[in-house]
């Protein structure tokens, strides 16, 4: 008889509790360690102590916060099943982003199962009784569009299992106007670009907003949010009356709630222009004709200049927010004539 702890009777083959949900349960053991992707390369009996089939290995970087997850075939962890006489792990690919409710996940997929996996901030649970048509192909391996018509489908099984579907139906209708406007968007500057005789096309404004950017996430984006209005809007130079617009309704569609306004975006649209104008001169001399190949992307323009306000808030000792958020009131605010008299 073995002394380990026997599993909830109830368990399914992953060992993951059936009744657990992405918000409150998941598997029943998580674990991060340094775990290369070659087996060759590390103590197998070290690796599989403790382990038990549907135990779930993050990855470090996924762990720590610090993986982009948004790329499809990206590895978040490893799920441990028995197979073959022994027990194996099998690699958990990222299969893009989901929205459910006011949360966004990364979606996950194992490869050769046809379980499901949802992650969120450094947890990853396997989405219990949802399934998928046929088993999981290696997302590292196969080529992109093929990865990426296979991840769309998969999000789509996870969606709508877990979204009522009246609002799968009305979030499916706006993001898909979203994407209307954004094609028409860049279409427009294409065409404009193209009448003073400088060549762009939608991968070239793709990879002005980031390097690992693809026509397809510049115009098809799977989840709308404010983010990305306002990249695209940046990108493209548009006017601020139409980037209001797109960005309100970016973050419409992804916080489910009208918290911001049009006013709210304009506002946020003019400070990043602001910011993109010192950051690049060129983009704020030359609009949408930017050559991005040359100056970068505006990804790389923004993280660089969110390093250096970190650097100089340990530097100078002064607060992570910057010095608009110093005046901030941390006290108590006591009422006049309420206030204890000095001794």
């Amino acid at each position: 008889m073995s002394d380990e702890t026997p599993r909830d009777p109830g368990t399914g083959r992953w060992g993951v509790n059936m009744t657990a949900t992405p918000a409150d349960g998941g598997p029943l053991k998580i674990t991060s360690e340094s775990a290369h992707a070659s087996k060759h390369h590390v103590n197998k009996q070290k690796l599989r102590e403790d382990k038990q089939p549907g135990d779930i290995t993050l990855a470090v970087s996924y762990a720590s916060g610090s993986l982009n997850v948004r790329p499809i075939g990206t590895r978040l962890g490893w799920v441990w099943a028995q197979g073959y006489g022994s027990l194996r792990r099998h690699a958990i690919r990222s299969a893009g982003l989901v929205r459910m409710g006011l949360a966004t996940y990364v979606l996950g997929v194992a490869i050769g199962s046809r379980a499901l996996f949802v992650g969120r901030g450094a947890r990853l649970w396997r989405v219990p009784g949802v399934r998928l048509p046929e088993p999981a192909p290696s997302l590292a391996s196969i080529d992109p569009d093929t990865a990426r018509l296979f991840a769309d489908a998969a999000a789509r099984v996870l969606v709508d299992a877990m979204t009522p579907k009246q609002e799968v139906l009305l979030t499916d209708e706006a993001a898909r106007r979203y994407r209307g406007i954004a094609r028409a968007l860049v279409s427009k500057r294409v065409l404009e670009a193209a009448a003073q005789g400088v060549p762009r096309d939608v991968a070239t404004y793709a990879h002005g907003v980031g390097a690992d950017w693809t026509a397809h996430d510049l115009i098809e984006p799977r989840c709308p949010d404010m983010q990305h209005a306002l990249l695209l809007s940046l990108v493209l130079a548009l006017p601020a009356s139409d980037a209001a617009s797109l960005i309100e309704l970016g973050a419409l569609i992804e916080h489910r709630v009208p918290l911001v306004t049009k006013e709210a975006s304009t506002l946020i649209y003019q400070q990043a222009c602001a910011l993109l104008s010192r950051l690049c001169p060129e983009w704020w001399a030359r609009s949408y004709l930017t050559d991005w190949d040359t100056v970068g992307c505006i990804d790389t323009l923004f993280r660089a200049q969110y390093c250096r306000m970190l650097n100089a808030a340990w530097e100078n000792d002064t607060p992570i927010h910057g010095s608009r958020g110093a005046d901030v009131a941390t006290e108590p605010n006591v009422p006049h004539g309420e206030a204890e008299e000095e001794p």
